[in-house]
């Protein structure tokens, strides 16, 4: 009985600083909406603590702020990682959802590669993301789903990207925004946040599926289309304007 009480005991502690963390990081967003590099740290926190939703919403808000390409490429990556992981939560229980998940978790491991061609995790966990699709079985006629689902799931998890993440410092390096280290090397700090998410990514799925509700995943996924559409329009409108501005000179 005492070695129970005091493995509850630890699996507090080691929750509570990640659990605070993100309410900071969450604090400082509310102060600084704008500020991308944060939106991406309070998403690498909600998918260490497993929530995915927040996770993929915080993410999502990363995307929309951040302009760099190579943050972009990360963005979206992460974006994709939060994404797998709920596809491979809802494969037994629906995998209806769970074949419209994967297939947008492949669509932004494409666009990342888009930002930055050179980004390997990317690459790897977009062909995992395939195989895992290949093996996610159709909508039976009966409410059984696939017997070995959850054994094929686990191949195709995404991996973790190379590197010695820096996950103490993330969040501190995400507060200074713009003003902090080189104004224009953001990107090598959210490189090493973006390994920081992926690095997690292999733990998550067993503490996530209870974390993401059906509801919850048919509401993200909408709303990542729905922001996918806009940024399109907006990049069309981008370039058109561009256009018209050169045919000018």
């Amino acid at each position: 009985m005492r070695a129970i009480f005091v493995l509850a005991m630890l699996i507090q502690v080691t929750e509570s600083p990640v659990t605070d963390e993100l309410g900071r990081v969450r604090g400082l967003r509310a102060e600084d909406p704008a500020n991308g590099r944060l939106a991406f740290t309070e998403g690498q926190l909600a998918l260490n603590a497993g929530q995915l939703a927040e996770a993929m919403s915080a993410f999502n808000d990363a995307v929309e702020l951040l302009e760099n390409p190579d943050d972009l490429a990360r963005a979206h990556h992460a974006v994709a990682v939060a994404q797998h992981q709920a596809a491979m939560s809802q494969v037994t229980q629906n995998p209806t959802l769970a074949k419209e998940m994967i297939a947008s978790a492949m669509a932004n491991y494409a666009q990342a590669l888009e930002y930055d061609p050179e980004l390997e995790p990317a690459r790897r966990n977009g062909e995992r993301a395939a195989q895992f699709a290949s093996r996610v079985p159709p909508p039976p006629p009966q409410s059984s789903g696939g017997e070995g689902d959850d054994q094929n799931a686990s191949p195709d998890e995404p991996e973790p990207s190379d590197g010695d993440p820096a996950d103490s410092s993330s969040s501190e390096d995400a507060s200074d925004s713009s003003e902090g280290e080189s104004g224009g090397q953001d990107q090598d700090g959210l490189s090493q946040d973006s390994s920081s998410t992926q690095t997690s990514s292999s733990e998550a799925p067993n503490r996530s599926v209870e974390s993401l509700t059906e509801e919850e995943a048919r509401r993200m996924l909408q709303e990542i289309r729905d922001r996918s559409e806009e940024r399109q329009d907006e990049l069309s409108a981008r370039q058109s304007r561009r256009r018209l501005v050169e045919r000018d000179w």
